[in-house]
């Protein structure tokens, strides 16, 4: 889909909304408004519809959406990969698509989306794991692990899968693994990652077999902090987003999912960095 196309249908998508929506729309406080020719975000305002109900707090999550682009930027976040990741979930947050493991997944998690970003950081720091709120426009950034072949769709590669996912529940596996439990993670593209759900490449804590943490550095908040610049290291998993322990319980609240699907995850990887900024999946297995 071109980023004009995308447009068009943002802009038919917000005719249908009721009327009280709609006004609201056309001074421009809701809705995905635009991608600039340069592949920078321009507004991403989508108010958390549960909190509508009070109309103050609502008026608090439209504000907080503005800072969305910014807090990401400012967090050291790539424009493009939240462009990626806000144009797949608008455009599919009602799409129910075919699971690995039978049956259909959909994007259940209305409001938070973590971007790994494995492609805008040097060979010898850790990756991060952004998770944005489109709601409040919030920002967490933390590290991130990636697996030791590289990214890949192969079984067997220990490669972490480019592009987007939808997380489910919990994955044990076979043995009494120190990391285990991890969440489910299912690929939604044909050649790309749909291998990821049959591979058990979940996101886990950071532990290896002698309970020993190898990716560490805590996390940062676009609520608390100045810029997102975490310490730490990252050693290698076999295809996993493995994260600090210290961060698990963040991560499970944010992103853990059941049997029908959860949050949307994207993994940016060198491949999809190479996409056009107006980049909504491709292949899509529905």
């Amino acid at each position: 889909m071109s980023g004009s196309e995308f447009r068009n249908s943002m802009r038919d998508s917000v005719s249908n909304e009721p009327e009280d929506i709609q006004g609201r729309v056309r001074r421009g406080t809701n809705g995905f408004r635009d991608i600039d020719p340069n592949g920078v975000v321009d507004e991403f305002l989508e108010p958390c519809h549960q909190c509508d109900d009070d109309a103050a707090s609502g008026r608090e999550v439209r504000r907080s959406s503005n800072n969305l682009e910014r807090n990401f930027r400012r967090m050291g976040g790539d424009p493009k990969a939240l462009a990626h990741a806000m144009c797949f979930f608008y455009t599919h947050r009602n799409t129910r698509f075919i699971s690995a493991a039978g049956g259909r997944v959909s994007i259940q998690e209305n409001c938070k989306i973590a971007i790994n970003d494995y492609a805008n950081t040097g060979v010898t720091q850790p990756k991060k794991m952004f998770i944005v709120n489109r709601c409040t426009g919030t920002v967490d950034v933390m590290n991130v692990a990636r697996g030791k072949g590289g990214y890949s769709n192969g079984i067997g590669s220990r490669g972490t899968p480019d592009g987007f996912h939808i997380t489910g529940g919990w994955h044990y596996g076979p043995n009494n693994k120190t990391w285990y439990p991890g969440i489910k993670m299912h690929g939604l593209q044909r050649g790309i990652n749909n291998n990821t759900y049959g591979r058990g490449v979940v996101i886990h804590r950071a532990l290896n077999s002698s309970g020993r943490t190898y990716c560490t550095g805590g996390y940062r908040s676009s609520n608390r902090h100045r810029d997102g610049r975490v310490g730490g290291y990252c050693g290698r998993t076999y295809g996993c987003p493995g994260v600090d322990p210290n961060n698990w319980s963040k991560v499970v609240d944010d992103l853990k999912g059941n049997n029908s699907g959860g949050a949307l995850v994207y993994n940016y990887t060198p491949r999809m960095k190479q996409k056009s900024p107006s980049y909504c999946g491709d292949n899509l297995w529905r």
